[in-house]
């Protein structure tokens, strides 16, 4: 199990983040892993802060990953748990906020995947792993969205119809 209070207080206390809040910061390939890692430990405190039925605090620290790891400066993915933050935020009633990392996290796997449509089917092959897991995200995108009631969810639904009939050959083996 967790200690949300060792780990709250660790986060939002202990830990100094050093100015990922400058969006002129350079961060390598290295730097912004270690950032996805941290955004993470924020998701999963929110997640079980809510669990826990302490939505004040879960809202302390979802407002505190996004100041201290904003997304000008370490985009929100998949990898980093933001898909988690904005179940949090959709919990707590801030639907905008939500919406804002869905359709980031939805936009740039559906950049990926038009690319990876426009390739000859060979070269599919190859990257089949990669489709499935841009496809993956859109679908989770697509579940947040339907929850959320919003209005973006029919579309981008579609989208992922449209994906699902283009690599299905790689969705159903």
């Amino acid at each position: 199990t967790m200690d949300t209070e060792r780990m709250y207080d660790n986060l939002m206390n202990k830990f100094r983040f050093g100015g990922l809040d400058n969006p002129d910061i350079y961060l390598d390939e290295t730097v912004l892993r270690m950032c996805y890692t941290h955004r993470r430990l924020f998701a999963t405190l929110a997640m079980q802060l809510m669990r826990e039925g302490k939505d004040e605090k879960a809202m302390n620290v979802v407002r505190y990953a996004e100041e201290t790891i904003p997304a000008k400066t370490v985009p929100h993915n998949y990898m980093g748990g933001s898909l988690d933050l904005a179940r949090v935020w959709l919990a707590l009633g801030q639907k905008d906020k939500s919406e804002e990392i869905v359709v980031g996290i939805a936009g740039n796997a559906c950049e990926y995947l038009d690319w990876y449509a426009s390739l000859k089917p060979r070269v599919q092959q190859s990257c089949a792993q990669d489709i499935l897991y841009n496809v993956y995200q859109l679908n989770s995108a697509v579940d947040i969205l339907e929850v959320a009631e919003s209005e973006l969810h029919k579309d981008m639904d579609e989208r992922l119809q449209m994906y699902y009939g283009m690599f299905d050959s790689y969705l159903y083996r």
